[in-house]
């Protein structure tokens, strides 16, 4: 799983922490938690056609210490309840 956030939606939160943020504090300015399969279908129905995809094995994430990169997921819960912060998923 892969957090996916638009740049726009990272620069309205950075205005929203200089305007609105604690002292001290740190936010997650993140945005849509998907797999990289359910990613790949929505870009398939944007695109209008399949993309090409490849399978990585587990062995070889684990071999090249990759295996913490599977899964990135993050809340932006704080950011939202001291900023008022949220992210919109435009696809």
């Amino acid at each position: 799983i892969v957090n996916f956030v638009e740049v726009s939606d990272v620069a309205n939160g950075i205005v929203l922490a200089m305007e609105k943020g604690k002292n001290g504090q740190e936010y997650i300015l993140s945005g849509i938690n998907l797999a990289v399969g359910e990613y790949l279908k929505i870009m398939d129905k944007i695109v209008g056609k399949q993309l090409l995809k490849i399978r990585i094995p587990m062995f070889c994430l684990k071999l090249f210490n990759l295996e913490p990169l599977v899964n990135m997921c993050f809340t932006y819960g704080k950011a939202k309840r001291d900023l008022g912060y949220n992210p919109i998923w435009k696809i």
